[in-house]
C-alpha cells in the first residue's frame, strides 16, 4: 500500500464498485486507489468476476481509443458479456 489509508478489504472494494457506500468511503478508497496499484488490480479483477457487464462498459470507458480501433468488436464483446450475464442469472432462477 502506498497511501495514508490502510488498504480496503473485499467487501469495501466490492461496495466501493457498486456504489453502496457512504460519500465519505467512497471519496477516501477513491483516493487509495489512485494511489495503489495493488487495490486498484484487485478492483478490477472483482468487477470483472461480480459484473462482467459493468467491466466491459469500465474498460471501455478507460481505453476508449481501444474501442474506437475497432468498434464492431468491442460492440460484439459487450453483447457476449450481457448475454453470459443474463443466461447465469437466468440459471440461478
Amino acid at each position: 500500500m502506498t497511501s495514508n489509508l490502510k488498504c480496503p478489504d473485499s467487501e469495501q472494494l466490492i461496495g466501493f464498485s457498486q456504489g453502496r457506500l457512504s460519500d465519505k468511503d467512497l471519496a477516501q478508497i477513491a483516493n487509495h486507489l489512485g494511489t495503489c496499484r495493488e487495490c486498484e488490480k484487485a478492483l478490477l479483477r472483482m468487477d470483472e468476476l461480480c459484473d462482467p457487464f459493468l467491466s466491459t462498459i469500465r474498460n471501455a470507458a478507460l481505453s476508449p481509443a481501444l474501442c474506437r480501433a475497432d468498434l464492431g468488436v468491442c460492440i460484439e464483446n459487450t453483447f457476449k458479456v450481457i448475454q453470459r450475464h443474463f443466461h447465469s442469472e437466468n440459471e440461478a432462477a
